[in-house]
């Protein structure tokens, strides 16, 4: 055994005690400082987390306010809604609509006229339909055109269902909406119809020499399909301002699927004639 480090150890030991001995008195004064910097951050912290609470508690109420004060108003505009609702049920009921889901695909489409948004032909002459045999034996042949307000004749009127739409094989209508060919068939298609018969039964003396010279050209196209009416690949492009495309093509295509028109040719002219409904 070696006595030299066991003395070594039991010397450092009784320092060590000699030291503790002479700090123990002395701790309060030591430590107390400390302890007081430790219980005011204690406190300081209670007083957060309370502060932390109150707001959280205050902004959950200004929540809950909103939200009730958002729901109230909803459901105010709800209940004026389905009064509004009421009273035009009262006041139109002739525009209700009957939707049957089994509509054939040749059957005949609502007219133009019957859509709430469609704007009533002739409005401003007081007359809301008007066909074009009605337009030819009336007075309004004989005046010329004191506004740019192209006639609508109920010769021309069709619109396009869902159903309808569905039924057109996608390889055909590829990615364009329904809305858009509605567009087509509008503001195109039967507005180029709509242009021809007016100008087509319009008195000469109505006419400027111009379109005069259209109106020859139209009866002598009239032998082309006798008893139909019919536009051209050029009075479609008259119409749009440019030449048809392939996008138009497309259009067209979908419109003779639906057994709205009738592609032929005569005298090396492409026609669309109308199929009667």
């Amino acid at each position: 055994m070696d006595f030299t480090n066991l003395f070594n150890n039991l010397t450092i030991k009784a320092d060590n005690l000699e030291l503790a001995m002479d700090i123990l008195p002395h701790k309060d004064t030591l430590f107390s400082s400390k302890i007081k910097e430790l219980d005011e951050d204690v406190k300081e912290l209670k007083n957060l987390e309370l502060l932390l609470k109150e707001a959280i508690k205050q902004q959950n109420k200004h929540i809950k306010d909103e939200y009730s004060e958002v729901k109230g108003i909803i459901e105010n505009v709800n209940e004026k809604m389905l009064f509004l609702l009421t009273e035009i049920d009262k006041i139109e009921p002739e525009k209700k609509t009957v939707h049957n889901p089994f509509t054939e695909l040749n059957s005949p489409a609502p007219k133009l006229f019957d859509r709430l948004q469609a704007n009533p032909a002739f409005s401003e002459l007081n007359t809301p339909r008007m066909s074009i045999d009605q337009y030819a034996k009336s007075p309004f042949a004989k005046k010329k055109n004191s506004t740019k307000l192209q006639l609508k004749f109920s010769d021309f009127e069709a619109e396009i269902t869902a159903e309808q739409f569905d039924k057109i094989p996608s390889y055909i209508r590829g990615r364009i909406p329904l809305h858009d060919l509605q567009n087509f068939l509008d503001e195109i298609v039967i507005k180029c119809f709509n242009s021809k018969y007016e100008l087509y039964y319009k008195n000469r003396t109505c006419l400027k020499p111009s379109d005069y010279n259209l109106q020859l050209f139209y009866k002598e196209q009239a032998s082309y399909f006798e008893g139909h009416k019919f536009i051209t690949l050029g009075d479609l492009a008259r119409i749009m301002g440019k030449n048809v495309d392939k996008k138009d093509e497309k259009f067209l295509q979908c419109l003779r699927f639906l057994h709205l028109i009738k592609e032929a040719r005569k005298n090396s002219a492409t026609c669309y004639i109308w199929i009667e409904k």
